[in-house]
């Protein structure tokens, strides 16, 4: 992502953000009070955002935590916690009072203790290319000769990453390996 200043004939480029090996990805976050663009998605650039998510991941270590909405003087705020194994729980959270609490989760009555974590996997096709994905193994089970079910991402604008998916949960606790792709 790139800075540019429209009034600046030459239309000089500040780089803001960039990751090396994938496309940038979640949409602009602009300070409601400074007016500042501050991040995208879950990342930011902006120093007092930077810190208010540090604190945040720092609350919450198990979890990849999105601020997804701030009160009008940014200092309440709801956020959604998810992890492989963790479905998703919304929280409100009081700068001032310095508080975090649950609100509600999107699955409630799936507990994280029966789930299973996903792991990071590579391969190399026939024409070389390296393919990475995801592969959640039932809990207790062994990890080889298990019937497996493969999820190919959905097209060119979607992707698998790491973090809860209802369908390899389900195939996980059935005694399937699920692979995304």
């Amino acid at each position: 992502m790139f800075k540019v200043d429209l009034t600046d004939k030459t239309l000089a480029q500040e780089l803001v953000h960039f990751d090396e090996n994938y496309d940038v990805d979640g949409y602009i976050r602009r300070s409601g009070i400074t007016k500042e663009v501050v991040g995208v998605g879950s990342t930011f650039w902006h120093p007092v955002w930077k810190a208010f998510q540090k604190g945040i991941d720092k609350a919450l270590p198990d979890t990849t935590n999105h601020i997804i909405s701030v009160s009008k003087d940014e200092r309440r705020y709801i956020v959604y916690a998810t992890s492989d194994t963790q479905s998703g729980m919304y929280l409100y959270g009081d700068r001032d009072q310095n508080t975090l609490g649950v609100l509600g989760s999107r699955y409630e009555r799936l507990s994280p203790e029966v789930m299973s974590e996903k792991k990071a996997i590579s391969y190399k096709a026939r024409d070389g290319l390296e393919i990475e994905g995801f592969l959640t193994l039932p809990k207790g089970k062994p990890e080889t000769n298990l019937p497996t079910i493969i999820f190919p991402h959905g097209g060119p604008i979607s992707y698998d990453s790491d973090g809860f998916d209802y369908w390899t949960q389900f195939l996980a606790s059935k005694g399937y390996a699920a692979n995304e792709l």
